[in-house]
């Protein structure tokens, strides 16, 4: 059994099986979280030298990189869950080079801030699949 998962925006993991079988995984919570962090990171540095750096932004970082670590398991703990239930032993993960910066957006900033946080969660997302599916799979 195969299943392919192609990572996006709105909707963060689209899965399909080749039992005709799929499911989504809205990514509209982790997109909001992400633009809310890169809103107030903005705010706080305003007016502010490059560099700048104190223990509010500490804060918030922290809690944007604990919010958006649960989301990954989550995420990463449906699609397991999915393949086991289903006996899917090879799992696909599209990898969309560049598909953050080809994306339409209101601001070029929220480019520039927040393009290395997708390759992470996904990164993460595949591997703690990849490792599941190994140790747990029947």
């Amino acid at each position: 059994m195969l299943s392919s998962i192609d990572p996006g925006i709105n909707n963060w993991l689209s899965c399909v099986s080749n039992v005709g079988t799929s499911f989504i995984v809205d990514g509209r919570k982790v997109k909001s979280l992400n633009q809310w962090y890169n809103k107030r990171v903005s705010t706080l540095k305003e007016g502010k030298p490059q560099g700048y750096w104190d223990e509010q932004l500490a804060h918030i970082t922290q809690k944007r990189n604990r919010q958006m670590r649960d989301a990954v398991n989550k995420a990463a703990k449906l699609v397991v869950d999915y393949c086991i239930k289903r006996q899917i032993g090879t799992v696909v993960f599209g990898w969309n080079q560049g598909q953050r910066q080809e994306a339409t957006l209101v601001k070029k900033a929220e480019v520039r801030s927040s393009e290395g946080t997708r390759a992470s969660p996904r990164l993460k997302a595949g591997d703690l699949i990849k490792f599941a599916l190994f140790y747990l799979s029947p």
